[in-house]
């Protein structure tokens, strides 16, 4: 019976992570530092069924995970005071009544939450194209874009973007690439092959997380095929992030193992997504422009979002920033942290009822029913 009781906890646990904490609506930052317990929880969630693992490994494995949801809380800042309060008050209730249906001590740290922690970036895909001199790159830097494409010394336009002090801010760095539908249509900059994949070099010699390479085919054949083969090969060999940008709708299959995001349709406004869009949803980008106002680009973005958009911007073009920039991030930050207090009111509503009625057979066993 105790296994069974362990093996609910256990469950509960995964509950609370991966259905309150996901990673598109609330913007979690991942931690690549957070403590390790001698149980490696990848080790024995992907290799191992719950099943197969004694009450001991399951305790271990839940302590675990609750020390990287404290860690991720903690990370994690969220406009609303409310919801820092309500998560905190909940994570050390479930504990507390973890402990009272099976009284075994699990040594977890205190969550502690304070709101000078550290900004999350909001989902957008900024695309600036303009220069970053006049204060224009910490207008970038306090709009927070989870990814931002622009132009480094180091790229094929010679831009004036500080890839270091983007990435410094927590910003994800993508130097744009002209791919010039595979280097066959003629540009005032290089787009050959062997071009490119200089530039990859240089810009990851730089610092940047990515490579945003503009005018792919949506269909490429054999020799455009081979072309996004190497520029993927060469990128990924260097740790970097790639985006294709077809700007439309639909596109074949095999372009997305050569790249991490697709750069989908430019004048995106409300349309119903594509077979190729729902496809790869979370790893698609959206993008509008010439919208004038903030609240028509804010409803475009939380749309999208809600559509499962991996990141959505909304502009009037790319070489400005709007004027109604503070706005536009303003509205979409705070829809994202109301969705993020409805998230977990439903995942933690979930996992109570789960103890509620674990505690409930526990008691009926104990006593003899």
């Amino acid at each position: 019976m105790k296994r069974s009781i362990t093996a609910v906890l256990t469950s509960l646990i995964f509950v609370l992570l991966f259905l309150g904490i996901p990673t598109n609506q609330t913007r979690v930052i991942a931690l690549s530092n957070v403590a390790q317990l001698p149980l490696k929880v990848d080790q024995f969630k992907d290799k191992y069924p719950d099943s197969e693992l004694l009450a001991g490994q399951k305790i271990q494995l839940a302590t675990c995970k609750i020390n990287r949801l404290n860690q991720q809380i903690v990370y994690f800042q969220p406009d609303l005071a409310t919801s820092l309060s309500y998560i905190e008050n909940t994570v050390a209730y479930i504990k507390e009544l973890s402990a009272t249906l099976y009284p075994v001590h699990l040594d977890l740290p205190a969550v502690s939450m304070s709101a000078s922690s550290v900004r999350a970036p909001v989902s957008i895909n900024m695309i600036y194209y303009g220069s970053n001199s006049g204060g224009i790159d910490q207008k970038i830097i306090a709009a927070h874009p989870e990814f931002l494409v622009n132009n480094s010394p180091v790229g094929p336009q010679k831009g004036d973007a500080n890839i270091s002090e983007y990435m410094a801010a927590g910003i994800k760095y993508f130097e744009y690439l002209d791919g010039g539908y595979e280097g066959t249509v003629s540009r005032s900059i290089p787009n050959d092959l062997q071009s490119n994949l200089n530039y990859i070099t240089a810009a990851n010699n730089a610092g940047a997380y990515g490579i945003f390479l503009d005018e792919v085919s949506s269909y490429p054949g054999a020799d455009s095929l081979s072309y996004l083969r190497q520029i993927s090969k060469t990128a990924r060999s260097l740790g970097l992030k790639i985006v294709f940008n077809t700007g439309v709708a639909s596109w074949s299959d095999q372009l997305m193992n050569y790249c991490d995001y697709m750069n989908s349709s430019e004048t995106w406004r409300n349309n119903t997504l594509t077979k190729s869009q729902e496809k790869y949803r979370n790893r698609v980008w959206l993008e509008t422009q010439e919208v004038t106002d903030a609240t028509t680009a804010a409803n475009l973005t939380k749309t999208a979002w809600d559509e499962g958009i991996k990141a959505a911007y909304v502009c009037e073009k790319y070489i400005t920033l709007p004027d109604w920039l503070d706005d536009y991030i303003s509205q979409i930050k705070s829809y994202s942290t109301l969705n993020l207090s409805f998230i977990v009111f439903v995942a933690v509503g979930t996992g109570l009822v789960i103890l509620a009625t674990a505690l409930l057979v526990w008691r009926k066993h104990s006593r003899g029913g």
